[in-house]
């Protein structure tokens, strides 16, 4: 049973975590956007960017994750 505990602990961490990444992206993109609309592309725009990518795959990584420990969770209660 504490197999099953420790799971669920991990799941939830895991869609908190996701939680935060996509407010995180929601920033982003709209810092992003009103740095577009005003015409200042410079070196942040680029940066914001390159983060908000690398926000977008550390998401779905934990997507992986998360449908793997859903699975692991499924095999532990049969």
């Amino acid at each position: 049973m504490a197999r099953l505990d420790e799971a669920k602990e991990l799941i939830n961490n895991i869609r908190i975590g996701i939680t935060i990444i996509f407010l995180m992206i929601i920033s982003l993109t709209s810092g992003l956007i009103n740095r577009f609309d005003k015409d200042k592309i410079d070196i942040l725009f680029y940066v914001g960017s390159t983060i908000e990518f690398s926000l977008m795959i550390f998401a779905l990584l934990l997507f992986k994750l998360l449908k793997k420990k859903t699975k692991e969770i499924r095999d532990i209660k049969d």
